[in-house]
């Protein structure tokens, strides 16, 4: 998160946001831990009005490698992925690829899911979470499918 942020979070609790951390890869920025301490007691966000940039663009957060754009394990994230997965396969099942290229895309699909739901199991109480990278040349698929979602609504 940003500096700004930063100041805002602690100026609407200060003990909370002693749980952000400085960046030591980028000074400018702050890590908060995990789970995040802004959670409440049944785990929506206490500062939700004023939550920094990151949050609202969770579960996704764009990568430093510059490659990938990860997806965070959460429930929301859970449920896109999975759809998405799914939409892929079904995707896939239709193109005009080799069966065995056809059959290897869909065993990573599945795998990816299943390491993803493993991973969303402790998303309350695991300090570090594995996220799904998902690359830059996927981004494309994945646009089509979030706006195949928001047809008709």
């Amino acid at each position: 998160m940003f500096e700004d942020e930063l100041k805002v979070l602690s100026s609407l609790d200060h003990a909370r946001a002693g749980n952000i951390i400085a960046d030591i890869n980028s000074p400018s920025l702050y890590l908060m831990q995990a789970p995040c301490s802004f959670l409440n007691d049944i785990g929506r966000c206490h500062v939700y009005e004023r939550r920094p940039t990151v949050c609202g663009m969770y579960p996704f957060k764009v990568n430093t490698s510059g490659t990938t754009v990860g997806l965070q394990p959460c429930p929301v994230g859970f449920l896109i992925i999975r759809d998405f997965a799914s939409w892929i396969i079904d995707t896939i099942s239709t193109s005009d690829i080799s069966p065995g290229e056809r059959s290897g895309l869909i065993e990573e699909w599945q795998r990816n899911v299943e390491s993803y739901e493993l991973e969303l199991l402790e998303f309350h109480s695991k300090p570090v979470l594995l996220e799904m990278q998902i690359p830059y040349e996927d981004l494309e698929m994945l646009s089509m499918f979030l706006a195949s979602r928001n047809i008709g609504k």
